[in-house]
This record gives C-alpha cells, sequence and structure tokens, in this order.
C-alpha cells in the first residue's frame, strides 16, 4: 500500500519527504516519522471534510500497524540501554534511584515525571529495566544528527508541540492499549518546579486501564553545567506507588474529570519532589486520592 498526500500546504512541505509516497509495509522509524508528521500536518491544514476523513483513516492505519511492530526494536533498544546509554550515564551521573520495586514488569503503564533537564526521560528509560520504556520526543530533535540516530534506533514518538497533535495521540493509544509502557512530563513542557498539569496523563490512562507510575526527578538541570566542567552529576529518582484512576461507574471521563484526576496525580509526584521542586502542587494538605485507585499487588 502506498500513502500519496495530495495537495501539500507549503508549511507541511518540509514534512513531506521524499516524494510524498512512502511504502506502507516498509514501517521503518523514519519512514514513520515522516508519515505522522505529514499526515498530521494536513490535517490541520485541510478544511476538505472529504479529506479530513481519510486523514484521520490513514493515521490510524499507520498508528496501529506502527504499534504493532514494537518487537523490530527490542535488539536495539536493549543495546542503547544496556551497553551504551547505562555504562555512559554511570560516568557522567551518580544516580541515587528509590522505589523501584514500584515498577511494573507488565499492563500498560504511564511513567509521569516533573521535567526538569531534558535528559529526565533517559533516566526513566534506563532505570526501568523489567521493560522497554517508549518516550516522546519534539520533532525538532529530528534536525540533531545525534538525536535523529537515536530516535530513529528506539523508535520514539515524534511530537509537535504548541498545537493538536492527533498522530501522537493515536499511537499512544495504541502502544498503550497493546501492553507498553511510556513515559510523559505531564506540564508538557520543562520547569524548574511543577507547573499545572495538562489532562493528556488522565485521558491516555483512563482510555486503555493504564497503570500511573509518579517518578521524582531532581539534579538533573546541572547535568550540562557539570558535563562541561567534567564532573559527575548526582541525580535522585523516585518511584512512587502505582495507581489508576477511578472512573466510579462511569464509560468514559469528562473533561472535568480528568482535571479533577490529574489534580489528585501531580500531589502523588509532588510528594516525590523536595519542597522547591513541588511548585503549584506545594500544599500537600490539598492532596487527595477519591479518583485514585492504587495498585497492590504490584504487577
Amino acid at each position: 500500500m502506498v500513502l500519496r498526500y495530495p495537495l501539500v500546504p507549503p508549511r507541511c512541505e518540509a514534512e513531506r519527504g521524499s516524494g510524498g509516497e512512502v511504502a506502507q509495509d516498509q514501517l521503518g522509524f523514519p519512514e514513520y516519522a515522516n508519515r505522522a508528521l505529514v499526515l498530521n500536518c494536513l490535517l490541520l491544514s485541510t478544511k476538505d471534510e472529504a479529506l479530513s476523513t481519510h486523514l484521520v483513516k490513514a493515521m490510524t492505519t499507520l498508528s496501529a500497524d506502527f504499534a504493532s511492530q514494537q518487537d523490530k526494536y527490542r535488539f536495539r533498544r536493549k543495546f542503547l540501554r544496556d551497553y551504551f546509554g547505562r555504562p555512559i550515564m554511570s560516568v557522567v551521573a551518580k544516580i541515587t534511584a528509590s522505589g523501584l520495586e514500584y515498577i511494573p514488569s507488565r499492563e500498560p503503564t504511564l511513567f509521569m515525571i516533573n521535567h526538569i533537564a531534558g535528559v529526565d526521560p533517559l533516566l526513566v528509560m534506563g532505570t526501568v529495566l523489567s521493560r522497554f520504556v517508549v518516550p516522546f520526543s519534539k520533532i525538532e530533535n529530528l534536525d540533531i544528527p545525534i538525536g535523529k540516530y537515536f530516535i530513529n534506533a528506539w523508535g520514539v514518538v515524534p511530537v509537535r508541540r504548541g498545537e493538536v497533535d492527533r498522530m501522537a495521540l493515536q499511537v499512544s493509544l495504541d502502544l498503550l492499549k497493546r501492553g507498553y509502557s511510556m513515559v510523559i512530563a505531564p506540564e508538557g513542557h520543562r520547569a524548574p518546579a511543577l507547573q499545572e498539569a495538562k489532562e493528556g496523563v488522565a485521558y491516555l490512562a483512563t482510555r486503555t486501564n493504564a497503570i500511573v507510575v509518579p517518578v521524582g526527578v531532581d539534579g538533573t538541570r546541572e547535568f550540562m553545567d557539570n558535563l562541561k566542567h567534567l564532573r559527575r552529576t548526582p541525580v535522585t529518582m523516585a518511584y512512587g506507588k502505582p495507581f489508576r484512576f477511578r472512573l466510579n461507574g462511569k464509560t468514559r471521563a469528562t473533561r472535568e474529570d480528568t482535571a479533577a484526576m490529574m489534580h489528585q496525580a501531580m500531589y502523588q509526584l509532588a510528594l516525590l519532589l523536595p519542597d522547591y521542586r513541588r511548585g503549584f502542587y506545594s500544599d500537600l494538605s490539598k492532596a487527595s486520592t477519591d479518583l485514585l485507585e492504587f495498585v497492590n499487588p504490584i504487577p
């Protein structure tokens, strides 16, 4: 099967790829990334209802195919994590990780982190050893040679920031429904202390019955400066108690529900952080858990 992209707007042309045609059965990640970005760009650009319907169907097919072919990344992920990433990280950082017993070895899982530096998702990918974690990456990283290599080799989900990325959302749902794990920053951007969270974690978790594991990270903001001065960076990682969101008899969570769920989830994350990292969620007296169902035993 060949997907052709008709009437490509100028803003999408840079992401079009060679000739705008890619064979559907050749699903190497570079081709997936190009097709995903083009389809999303076209969907945002068109006002034609018939074309929109066609693009959504193409997105659904592409996402399902990518999710179904995750095993092709297993060897590369193991090499990058165990024989490349972890040895290097042990040289440049001194990582103290706690709560590793809370990591599920199966079941769809979202590792929910505070995002204070670019290396934070890599730390989760390197400390979760019972399975491979799929991260997101801003599309700008595809323009960086080493970033592009890593994204291609690991099978990272590219995401376009600042606008609705339906492709990234769809592939996340498909990966979780197949039982994979992902790492996500609920605020959507880096910040030195917690900001008010977006609703993405609750949206994904309630539609896939995924387990959420909060992960508090500290020390990584000094990573790049220490690296320039050839100093190891002390980093702490605290994995918290895993939970699912309660729907309380509903079949779907409303926007108000997911906002309330995230409020409670973020306090679970704040509990794992020092005071100066808690930010918007500093007042722990406001924490509640009636919308959270803690998972025990850990699968």
